[in-house]
């Protein structure tokens, strides 16, 4: 059922939990696809390590299991987190012409563990017009690849005190090309350009939220994922559980995922119809923003206003 479900979606939601992973493995790693109005769990991984090779080995994995079964899953979209161990396996083993995409919710958790991180936290939570600024920083994801680094040109003008380093480092791992200084000796140094970690191709969802395509809508992992790994949490009731605990428990969700393709199949739905308004109403508002500032109607300082508003907003609903 898993394998046919994933090879039926062109698109992959991918996700790792290390609190779920029983003890003396790293971590629990999940496939998720959409099924109608619903997202399920296909693909359940429990992980030794969280390095290239084993990332390369877990994506080699599923590939050959379904080709056992004369499946071929051939995904258009890979929505993942922003682990470039997990990107670079990918890149390797899944299709060429696969887009994989950083998950929005996770460059916004990014980005405020950076700010832990450079002890502005506190300034964060306490002071609007420090959190009005970095909500502008996550922005930029909804500007046009090619209007990227002009929107960040415009963030730079306006650095609250204290958010100098925050900047730089969002500029150089995700926007701009930092140098490298590349010498042959003391007397010659020379300094090259070259790519950020990941570049706003991975994380850019300008194109993604003005789509008309309803299977490319899904911007984050935030509800396709994370819901699934507070739910199950939930159920598993503790941390790092032991390996036959979290194996019965495993059971008890595919048992469940069984009975809501049953509903699916006569026509139910386990949407709340107020939740989905709320996330439709947000969606329509970001499209008409993109779509205005495409046309010129807005400048970048309204447009970046305008999205980190409703960021805001979606956010503390």
């Amino acid at each position: 059922m898993g394998l046919s479900l994933l090879t039926s979606s062109d698109t992959w939601f991918i996700d790792g939990n290390f609190r779920l992973a029983s003890e003396y493995f790293k971590q629990l790693f999940v496939f998720r696809v959409r099924k109608n109005s619903f997202f399920i769990t296909v693909v359940y991984c429990i992980l030794e390590c969280k390095t290239q090779y084993t990332y390369e080995h877990l994506f080699r994995t599923v590939m050959n299991e379904c080709e056992k079964r004369e499946k071929y899953p051939d995904p258009v979209f890979l929505n993942m987190d922003f682990e470039l161990a997990v990107m670079n396996a990918a890149k390797l083993i899944l299709s060429s012409h696969t887009t994989i995409r950083g998950c929005f919710y996770h460059l916004y958790q990014s980005t405020y563990r950076k700010l832990q991180e450079l002890g502005l936290s506190k300034r964060y939570k306490k002071d609007e017009a420090s959190r009005k600024f970095c909500t502008m920083v996550d922005s930029l994801n909804f500007f046009p690849l090619d209007d990227v680094k002009n929107g960040m040109e415009r963030i730079k003008k306006n650095i609250p005190t204290g958010a100098e380093d925050f900047i730089i480092y969002f500029d150089t791992t995700s926007v701009n090309e930092p140098f490298k200084e590349i010498s042959t000796n003391k007397s010659n140094i020379r300094l090259r350009r070259i790519p950020p970690v990941f570049p706003p191709c991975t994380w850019n969802v300008h194109q993604t939220t003005v789509s008309n395509d309803d299977s490319n809508r899904h911007r984050t992992n935030n509800n396709v994922t994370e819901g699934w790994n507070n739910r199950f949490s939930h159920l598993i009731g503790i941390k790092n559980p032991k390996v036959w605990h979290l194996i019965r428990k495993l059971k008890y969700e595919i048992a469940s995922n069984y009975a809501k393709l049953a509903l699916d199949d006569v026509g139910e739905t386990n949407m709340k119809t107020t939740k989905l308004g709320q996330m439709r109403t947000t969606e329509i508002k970001l499209k008409e923003l993109c779509a205005r500032f495409v046309s010129g109607k807005i400048n970048t300082s309204d447009f970046l206003n305008s999205i980190s508003h409703n960021i805001r907003k979606q956010s503390n609903n």
